[in-house]
């Protein structure tokens, strides 16, 4: 491998005139790794294709799809409403039941509900006559979907994605340590119970730091730490969360409740009457999140809310994914037929998707006015999101705008490369079947990036490889 390696770098560093062949960046890859490249011009022609047509894991590049269809379909000035419901005030008294209607928005926190039970109670609300009634709407069927890997349920990574949602259904503790012992360091007002046995060591495959989810969010930690450790928890039971959280604000308002707080899955047979109101930030923000941060669970209630949106039912996963297909289909002519599709983050592990799919998709943000104003959202190279801080090519003389896509055996870049001559080219790089040692293999990635985009922004390949797919 350290022979490959040197062999390609000596090729990266002949002038471009020698022309570069895409096995010559395959050998900077650790071994075993697969490329698929896809270059296309700015007016949708390949320039450059290498196995462009394989279907490989696209993790978060899936993301291009989500916003894209999230776009056509809801708009730019589309915001999650979540309301409080119920009968007009008699004074001091709200005469019956007061209904929180959740609607699946990952951005409504703790402090954004305590606003609209502050409003109720500024209101002059004292005391509720009935029950506090949790409804979730928009939804239907698993709040995970197929395909998410089972070890990453238990962090905020791939927290669920649900209509019942508060802070991103994410909790953050510490494990500490104080006098040779460890302890969980957790907020008072964090509805959350944990228990542990975890031991003061280093924390090798011996002794692994492990968490087991049990019922009403009560979380058990195993295993060895030789440091504070913070902690991301994924909420495991997000109704038993809120049902927590809405009681101790309204105790600490002084807001009486006659009945009791409990969940209703059927729609109620009269429609009370809205009372107040917490709108999100608009699309653009979120997509912003999206597309910069690449948070799945946005992602992922986009996917489920432009299905409701466009079928006007609870939707699952699956109609998600069909209803992207079709708005994709409809507003831009592309089928996405072959492949599989299961989210719309890109954490399901059984994505499929090819270069070719993702560079196609990209055509369109750069030449259609309607997805045009996504293009601004993307990542830049040394300067925002995820790529801010990508050593590969936080150098490169000319930006890169792009969408990342990891996990542990992926390493995936789809956007726009500016060339010296400020002409924009779509890039779509997929590497699959990374393994081996992390701080090797990660090294061995950077070179790889470096030294392709070095050659695409100066289009060093050699002509016979056009529109070639090995």
């Amino acid at each position: 491998m350290a022979l490959l390696r040197y062999i390609g770098l000596v090729i990266m560093m002949l002038p471009a005139a020698s022309h570069a062949q895409y096995r010559d960046f395959e050998t900077l890859l650790p071994q075993g790794s697969q490329l698929a490249l896809a270059i296309y011009s700015a007016n949708g022609e390949p320039e450059y294709q290498y196995r462009s047509e394989a279907l490989m894991a696209p993790a978060s590049t899936l993301k291009l799809l989500t916003a894209s269809a999230a776009w056509l379909q809801l708009g730019a000035d589309f915001r999650y409403r979540t309301q409080l419901l119920g009968p007009a005030p008699d004074g001091h008294r709200l005469p019956g039941d007061l209904v929180l209607s959740m609607v699946g928005d990952p951005t409504f926190e703790r402090a954004d509900l305590y606003r609209m039970l502050q409003q109720l109670k500024q209101q002059g609300v004292d005391h509720i006559d009935g029950d506090l009634l949790i409804q979730g709407l928009g939804f239907s069927g698993y709040d995970r979907a197929p395909g998410w890997p089972w070890d990453d349920l238990g962090i905020c990574y791939a927290a669920q994605s649900s209509a019942v949602i508060l802070d991103g259904n994410c909790a953050r503790v510490w494990l500490r340590i104080a006098n040779d012992t460890v302890r969980i360091d957790k907020p008072a007002h964090l509805p959350l119970r944990f228990s542990h046995n975890v031991q003061l060591g280093n924390g090798t495959e011996s002794c692994p730091l492990e968490m087991q989810r049990h019922s009403q969010n009560h979380y058990q930690l195993s295993g060895c730490i030789d440091k504070p450790t913070p902690l991301a928890i994924a909420i495991d039971d997000p109704g038993h969360y809120v049902s927590q959280v809405v009681s101790q604000q309204l105790l600490q308002l002084g807001i009486t409740l006659a009945g009791s707080v409990r969940h209703v899955d059927a729609p109620l047979s009269t429609a009370p009457k809205r009372l107040l109101q917490h709108q999100s930030q608009a699309l653009p923000a979120l997509l912003t999140r999206v597309l910069q941060d690449s948070n799945n669970q946005i992602s992922d209630s986009l996917l489920r809310t432009l299905a409701h949106d466009l079928y006007q039912q609870d939707a699952s996963f699956q109609l998600g994914i069909q209803a992207m297909k079709s708005i994709l289909q409809r507003d831009l002519g592309l089928a996405f037929d072959s492949g599989t599709l299961f989210d719309g983050s890109g954490l399901s592990r059984y994505n499929l998707l090819s270069a070719d799919q993702l560079a196609s998709l990209l055509t369109h943000w750069l030449n259609n006015p309607k997805l045009s104003p996504l293009l601004e959202l993307l990542p830049v190279s040394g300067e925002s999101g995820t790529l801010k801080y990508r050593r590969s090519l936080k150098q490169l003389p000319y930006k890169v705008s792009a969408k990342t896509g990891s996990f542990n055996q992926v390493s995936n870049l789809a956007g726009i490369v500016q060339r010296p001559d400020q002409a924009p080219v779509i890039v779509v790089q997929l590497v699959n079947g990374i393994a081996g040692d992390p701080s090797v293999t990660q090294d061995l990635l950077s070179q790889f990036e470096h030294h392709l985009y070095q050659c695409i922004q100066t289009d060093c390949f050699a002509p016979q490889q056009k529109r070639q797919r090995p």
